[in-house]
C-alpha cells in the first residue's frame, strides 16, 4: 500500500518528489485517474480545484482522467481506474465523500486496488483513509453539515487528518483550538490526530508514516 495524503494536492517540489518515487516512473509518463465528487454538495468559489488540477497537469505530462463514480458501475469505475498510476481524490465534503465511495463500490475495490496504485488524497481524500473525527469537530473546524449517515472512514491508517492547518479560509483551523478540542473530548478514539498546512504530506508505505513538508503539521496524540 502506497499512500500520499496531501492538505491540497501536489503543492511543492517535496511532495511532487516523493510522488515520483512512489510510482517508480518519469513525472512526464505518469497516468492519473482523477475522482471528484466530494465538492458536489459544497456551495461557493470553486476556483480551488480549477487551481488544483491545473497545478497537478503543469507538474505532471502523463494522461488524466476523470472519473465520476456515481455515474458508472462498480465493474465500470474499475476500468477506468485500471490504466492509471494514480488514483488521485479530490476535497470537498469528508462524510459525503465517505458516502460516495460506499454506494458506488469504490469501498469494496479498494482493498485490491491499492495492491497495484499509488493513492493520493486532497484534504477530503485524505481524511476518508484514516479514522472519522466527531460530527461536531467538523463543523467547528470546517462548517461542514450534515454526516450522510457516515459514522465510520476506511481506517487503512490507525490515524485522523486535519489538513488545512492555518489556512484563511478555516480561522478554527489552528493548534491551539485543535488542542482544546483533543482535550475536551469524551471519545479521543480519533487520536493520534495529525493536523497538516497545505504545503504538507503524509506518506504511508505499509505500515510506515512519514511526513513530507516545506510548511508547518503537528501530530496530536
Amino acid at each position: 500500500m502506497k499512500l500520499l495524503l496531501t492538505s491540497s494536492g501536489i503543492k511543492n517540489d517535496s511532495i511532487e518528489t516523493a510522488l515520483v518515487e512512489l510510482v517508480g516512473k518519469p513525472k512526464n509518463e505518469i497516468r492519473f485517474a482523477i475522482i471528484n465528487e466530494a465538492y458536489a454538495v459544497e456551495d461557493g468559489d470553486k476556483r480551488w480545484i480549477i487551481d488544483e488540477m491545473s497545478e497537478l497537469s503543469v507538474r505532471f505530462g502523463g494522461p488524466v482522467d476523470l472519473v465520476s463514480l456515481l455515474a458508472l458501475s462498480s465493474e465500470q469505475i474499475k476500468g477506468r481506474l485500471e490504466p492509471a498510476d494514480v488514483i488521485y481524490v479530490l476535497g470537498g465534503n469528508t462524510d459525503y465523500q465517505q458516502d460516495v465511495f460506499n454506494r458506488s463500490g469504490l469501498t469494496k475495490l479498494l482493498p485490491q486496488l491499492l495492491e497495484n496504485y499509488v493513492y493520493v488524497g486532497s484534504s477530503a481524500g485524505s481524511m476518508v483513509m484514516g479514522k472519522r473525527v466527531g460530527s461536531e469537530a467538523y463543523l467547528q473546524t470546517y462548517g461542514e453539515k450534515g454526516d450522510y449517515g457516515v459514522k465510520q472512514y476506511l481506517e487503512y491508517v490507525d490515524i485522523s487528518i486535519k489538513p488545512h492547518l492555518n489556512s484563511p479560509d478555516f480561522p478554527n483551523n489552528r493548534v491551539p483550538k485543535l488542542q482544546a478540542m483533543v482535550d475536551t473530548s469524551g471519545d479521543a478514539g480519533f487520536l493520534p490526530l495529525y493536523a497538516i498546512d497545505d504545503q504538507t504530506a503524509i506518506q504511508v508505505v505499509g505500515n510506515d508514516v512519514k511526513i513530507i513538508s516545506e510548511g508547518e503539521w503537528k501530530v496530536f496524540e
